[in-house]
């Protein structure tokens, strides 16, 4: 190899590491950086004491204690404190807004916010232990079997993921995760109520 050769690979080379870092410091696509946690610097965070008098108590298609569908990321953010790590998932198409998850480690919950507008909204509560349940005793632990005896009517769908997940949704707002219809429930989400479960399953 020529020495003149040599040189011009070490030129690629060097502006291919530099064209790297550049992308690197802007984030992927152009996205915000995010920090090891996950957080860009606009994500919202907790300011002054944190209030902790707040129940644990899981209401369908409403909240799951502090942490209320449709309301502010904030105001949960004063009772929960500040999240251990954020998730975000992007729309590659740019015409919705980012999807983020906050998630609360010592109080196994996690909550998912919009990053749009000055006071994003939550969409979506998750909670992943038994310190949450609802007021008629259902809670991460709870067999899934025991749901038909809660619900008049609900959808069941089989995942064939890897995990073989289960899951069973109701119009209340609220549904449940297992590994099968026999185990114990390892989630319990809290959505906005909903007129139909189509496309999931038949009215």
């Amino acid at each position: 190899m020529s020495t003149r050769v040599g040189k011009a690979i070490l030129c690629i080379a060097a502006l291919t590491l530099l064209s790297l870092s550049s992308v690197g410091s802007q984030g992927q696509e152009g996205k915000p950086k995010t920090d090891r946690h996950g957080f860009t610097p606009s994500d919202p965070m907790m300011t002054g004491t944190r209030d902790l008098n707040y129940d644990h108590l899981i209401v369908a298609g409403d909240r799951i204690g502090p942490a209320q569908v449709g309301g502010s990321i904030r105001d949960a953010l004063k009772h929960l404190g500040n999240p251990n790590s954020a998730g975000r998932f992007y729309d590659n198409i740019g015409h919705q807004p980012d999807r983020v998850s906050y998630y609360f480690n010592a109080e196994c919950i996690i909550v998912n916010w919009d990053d749009t507008g000055l006071d994003p909204k939550i969409t979506e509560i998750t909670v992943t232990c038994d310190k949450w349940r609802t007021s008629d005793g259902l809670q991460v632990g709870t067999a899934m079997s025991e749901l038909s005896s809660h619900f008049s009517q609900y959808c069941p769908m089989q995942y064939t993921s890897k995990d073989h997940r289960f899951a069973i949704y109701t119009k209340q707002g609220i549904y449940f995760i297992g590994k099968n219809r026999n185990s114990p429930m390892y989630e319990i989400h809290v959505t906005p109520a909903r007129d139909s479960f189509m496309p999931m399953c038949r009215d």
